[in-house]
């Protein structure tokens, strides 16, 4: 009885609860899970590209000024100027008028091309170094893109001036062409005649202008549907 009444008490706890009395380890609250830091890219492929597009960032802008200058400065020159020249180093006629075709109209390309690469974004060339992209995928995706609305408007300006100078280097020569007609109507007094083909050379330099502002907006970059 006394033993019943001693560990009734005792024996009515849990035996699962732990004892206010004995000593425990105590038990550690699960630490906050952090973040890991991410491994950063090693230097090495984020910000080496080859030395050929080091090269290309650093040549093609010091190209392109002394290219501009000699542009600006030749571009003032007359047909009537370089057709000689032509003459004496092709001793023909046509291919003096192909040569002085040729000079007299390359140079609008050259000089908006030559605007188009120093107007490159640095921020196009700065993601090409954190990409390190190669210096085909600089040339093709970056550069060539980029100049190329320049270059269109080169175009159109240089087949603008030769046409100019194909009827200038016609008359000059001789032989065939709308040139060398319009001057051979001179000849003749036949006034109405050149006045026709006033309105044709008109006529078909205005074609042309139109057919290459179409080719221009098939590479314009701009939405034109906002």
């Amino acid at each position: 009885m006394v033993s019943a009444v001693f560990h009734g008490p005792l024996d009515s706890r849990d035996p699962a609860a732990p004892s206010a009395t004995a000593p425990h380890a105590p038990t550690a609250a699960p630490a906050a899970a952090t973040p890991r830091p991410v491994p950063a890219v090693p230097a090495a492929d984020a910000t080496a590209p080859s030395a050929l597009a080091l090269w290309l960032r650093a040549a093609v802008p010091a190209i392109a000024a002394p290219l501009l200058g000699l542009a600006l400065l030749l571009r003032p020159v007359s047909p009537l100027a370089w057709l000689p020249i032509g003459l004496l180093v092709f001793k023909a006629a046509d291919p003096a008028a192909i040569w002085t075709i040729f000079i007299c109209s390359i140079w609008p390309m050259v000089i908006n091309t030559a605007v188009g690469v120093q107007r490159v974004p640095q921020d196009y060339m700065n993601v090409a170094r954190v990409l390190a992209l190669s210096e085909w995928k600089i040339a093709t995706r970056i550069l060539l893109p980029a100049v190329l609305p320049y270059m269109l408007t080169g175009v159109r300006l240089a087949v603008g001036t030769a046409w100019l100078v194909i009827v200038a280097a016609e008359m000059l020569t001789g032989g065939v062409g709308i040139g060398f007609w319009v001057w051979d109507e001179w000849n003749n007094l036949n006034v109405a005649h050149i006045i026709i083909a006033i309105f044709v050379i008109g006529i078909v330099g205005l074609l042309l202008e139109l057919a290459l502002v179409k080719v221009a907006q098939a590479f314009t970059f701009e939405d034109s549907k906002t």
